[in-house]
């Protein structure tokens, strides 16, 4: 029996681990989009368009 439960238990922890890992990677795009996006409305704009080159 304890086998049984020990092979449960890997079985939950691997989607686990990998749902995680796959939330990591959208929250870090999305932190990376809206950082890009505050400065847009601040006075920094104006650095924010010379290194664009707009």
């Amino acid at each position: 029996m304890d086998i049984k439960r020990s092979h449960s238990k890997m079985a939950f922890e691997q989607p686990r681990i990998e749902r995680v890992g796959t939330v990591g990677e959208i929250t870090l795009q999305g932190g990376a989009i809206q950082v890009t996006d505050v400065p847009q409305g601040t006075p920094v704009d104006g650095n924010l368009d010379n290194v664009l080159g707009s």
